[in-house]
């Protein structure tokens, strides 16, 4: 019995395997298709401090991503100086999209500074202190952002917890800087 046992445990994984290779032949993960059945469409509730534009933008909808909600978030998040949109990292609206989970769905993400065109950050760089040369702001990978009703500390902390990149904390403004380069913090 013991060994007939053992067989069908061995064939089970065996065949698990085969099933999960597969997937991954495809493009496929069993994430995703935990993550589609569970979520069949995702959110963010964005306010642009700037333009005072205020938008709740679905950018996940039955298992991909919504060119509509994607178009949206970039509109949202343009260089106001500019009114200029740029590339977006879909990384950073699913990092977002975790930060929003743990606050609130309710809560709006306040935007400070999304996309920023290189003369934007150029001006920035020459008018105030800790802006980069080579900012991921330019590459839509970094966005600036506050939570009405969180400290920049508590902020802060969860976007440190999340492991996803960097996380920058600026107190003084109010803000808390994140993107989705290589893993860091200050502040």
């Amino acid at each position: 019995m013991k060994n007939c046992k053992e067989h069908n445990r061995r064939q089970f994984l065996t065949q698990s395997g085969q099933f999960a290779i597969g997937l991954g032949l495809f493009g496929l993960s069993t994430q995703s298709l935990t993550r589609e059945a569970v979520e069949p469409y995702r959110s963010i509730r964005l306010e642009n401090l700037h333009t005072g534009e205020l938008d709740t933008i679905t950018f996940w909808v039955d298992g991909q991503y919504s060119s509509e909600g994607i178009d949206l978030y970039r509109k949202l998040v343009r260089d106001h100086y500019q009114d200029e949109t740029g590339p977006v990292d879909l990384e950073l609206i699913e990092l977002l999209y975790k930060i929003q989970s743990q606050v609130g769905g309710h809560k709006n993400l306040q935007v400070i500074s999304g996309y920023r065109s290189e003369r934007t950050n150029a001006v920035l760089r020459q008018a105030t202190n800790g802006v980069a040369k080579k900012s991921l702001h330019t590459l839509g990978k970094a966005v600036d952002i506050r939570v009405p009703g969180l400290s920049t500390q508590n902020l802060y902390k969860l976007g440190r917890s999340l492991k996803f990149g960097g996380v920058g904390k600026y107190p003084s403004s109010g803000f808390v800087h994140l993107d989705t380069g290589r893993i860091r913090f200050w502040g």
